[in-house]
């Protein structure tokens, strides 16, 4: 399958880097503000050095289009906020130094790029994160002006229509392969194309929305809810994955 090694790789970063969005969400930090007054967690940077550095090591000439840059963790003020970065990548296996996780975070900084280049966002919906609603680690692959791999791990969305978050749900396409939905943290082994889980919740009598427990959604939900559409759409990714991908 084109791009194999890429969706395997891709995945298993996004998969990490949400068990690092759930640790921290649990506990809700404190927002810091950056420059321009949005909020940003300790989870935005920790996401997205799990993802640059995967990326970083089995695809090192491919830039990587991120939301960050270390420029605030390394002010002395900021020192509790990188040292909660270090933790929680401790925690989940990945050991490093100061000087170092800055170094991935700001693989994500790259200004120009070529005929192939990743996009991420490595939280999605900040918002919706702080107040423990929905929200999605979003990662995509572009060559020549074109999605060809895309994935949104989505740690508080159920697997299965009705069912609990507790496994969460990853997303994953190839252009002109379809899409594929999995669990996000290995509690199922469901892992199904996405218009077989769509078919699932037709014949019980549901629609799309029934992802959602049933309701309308709305907000941050209703963006994560149209971007899981555009996903499962014929094979074809035509999501922008963080606010600097357009296609």
């Amino acid at each position: 399958m084109q791009y194999a090694h890429e969706l395997s790789i891709a995945v298993s970063a996004v998969r990490r880097a949400a068990e690092v969005c759930r640790n921290i969400q649990r506990s809700i930090p404190a927002a810091m503000e950056k420059q321009d007054k949005s909020p940003v967690t300790i989870a935005d940077f920790a996401s997205q050095a799990v993802i640059c550095r995967a990326l970083g090591e089995a695809f090192p000439n491919d830039p990587i289009i991120g939301e960050e840059d270390s420029a605030e963790l390394r002010l002395p003020e900021n020192k509790s906020s990188l040292d909660g970065v270090l933790s929680q990548l401790s925690r989940i296996g990945l050991e490093g130094s100061p000087e170092e996780i800055c170094r991935w975070i700001d693989r994500g900084g790259a200004n120009s790029f070529g005929p192939r280049f990743w996009t991420l966002d490595p939280i999605d919906g900040t918002k919706g994160f702080l107040r423990g609603e929905q929200y999605a680690v979003s990662l995509a692959l572009i060559v020549n002006g074109q999605i060809e791999v895309a994935i949104l791990g989505c740690p508080n969305l159920p697997l299965e229509p009705g069912g609990t978050a507790v496994a969460g749900t990853i997303f994953s396409t190839v252009r002109g392969q379809g899409a594929s939905v999995q669990s996000c943290f290995g509690e199922s082994s469901c892992n199904s194309r996405l218009s077989e889980l769509a078919a699932r919740t037709r014949r019980n009598g549901g629609c799309g929305n029934d992802l959602f427990h049933g309701a309308r959604p709305r907000g941050e939900r209703a963006i994560l809810f149209r971007r899981v559409c555009r996903l499962a759409g014929a094979g074809h990714v035509n999501v922008e994955l963080g606010r600097r991908a357009a296609v």
